[in-house]
């Protein structure tokens, strides 16, 4: 195991503003229809949940049933067109959780699903699959004082040999599994709602963390930090990027030497444990400890 002093000294920069979100104004509307080829996120029975396109110079998502978002990278707002009778909460929570991400990512960001913490010498980054645990980590450390950052969703740029994660607004979803595990009582309603870092600043991504969890595993098992090669780093980062426009291949080229760079140059570990609330425990020692992680 790889013990403290691995993770990157923080660099502070000034932070880029990112596009606001507003409702569409009468008489703006979005285009009548999705195009043919227009690039489709779906989930993973094949669902189409939405659609991303270009039209007139603009960026656009459409959510069936729910809104069409556009933009633009002179925008300072992400335009939503409500579908008649959507929730506006839904509308603003899919701004913040998916639309602003790809948005970003279109504008030549990357954007990672990923769930992260800040510690003195940056942020840490959880990534995995749904399910996988990587928010009940970042929330689980939140309590432990470590500032949370991010909730499945960290938008980064490369700066001066490093990484640079600007800071959004995010509100923390747990399922109730996760209640379950971190011991929690209260509703999720009273604490679901969190505000960004107050930080005027980025943060230097500082390492990155694999995360899964087996019910394979032995009981005894006790949760390893294990450093990953960059090798085979580059393509389990690479498979939590989000990506507007995969026929892009000029864009594609770029985000891919961005994750060769990631995966070279950014500690990246993977750990695996047990559901349960003393498997679960002893991954927040684990992490906290291999890590070296200080609160900031």
């Amino acid at each position: 195991m790889v013990g403290s002093g691995v993770l990157a000294a923080p660099a502070e920069a000034p932070v880029y503003r990112p596009p606001a979100f507003r409702l569409a104004a009468a008489g703006e509307a979005p285009p009548a229809a999705v195009p043919p080829g227009a690039h489709a996120w779906r989930t993973a029975d094949a669902r189409a949940i939405a659609y991303g396109f270009r039209h007139d110079g603009r960026y656009w998502m459409h959510w069936p049933s729910l809104a069409t978002y556009g933009f633009a990278p002179d925008d300072a707002f992400i335009t939503a067109h409500p579908h008649p009778g959507a929730s506006l909460e839904k509308i603003v929570d899919i701004y913040g959780r998916s639309v602003l991400p790809m948005a970003l990512q279109a504008f030549g960001f990357e954007a990672l699903h990923a769930s992260a913490v800040v510690d003195t010498r940056g942020i840490v980054l959880f990534a995995g699959r749904s399910k996988a645990g990587k928010s009940t980590i970042a929330f689980g450390l939140n309590r432990r004082g470590y500032a949370q950052w991010s909730d499945d969703g960290v938008v980064f740029n490369a700066v001066g040999g490093g990484f640079e994660a600007i800071p959004l607004a995010f509100a923390v979803r747990l399922r109730k599994p996760s209640w379950d595990l971190l011991g929690l009582t209260v509703e999720p309603a009273e604490v679901d709602r969190r505000n960004a870092p107050s930080e005027e600043w980025t943060r230097r991504i500082a390492a990155i963390c694999l995360v899964s969890r087996s019910g394979e595993l032995d009981a005894s098992h006790r949760p390893e930090l294990r450093r990953v090669a960059a090798s085979a780093a580059f393509s389990e980062i690479l498979m939590h990027a989000h990506e507007f426009d995969p026929s892009n291949r000029e864009r594609r080229r770029r985000m891919l030497d961005t994750y060769l760079a990631v995966a070279g140059r950014i500690p990246v570990f993977e750990i695996s444990f047990r559901s349960g609330r003393d498997h679960f425990d002893a991954a927040l020692d684990c992490i906290a400890d291999t890590l070296g992680l200080h609160v900031n």
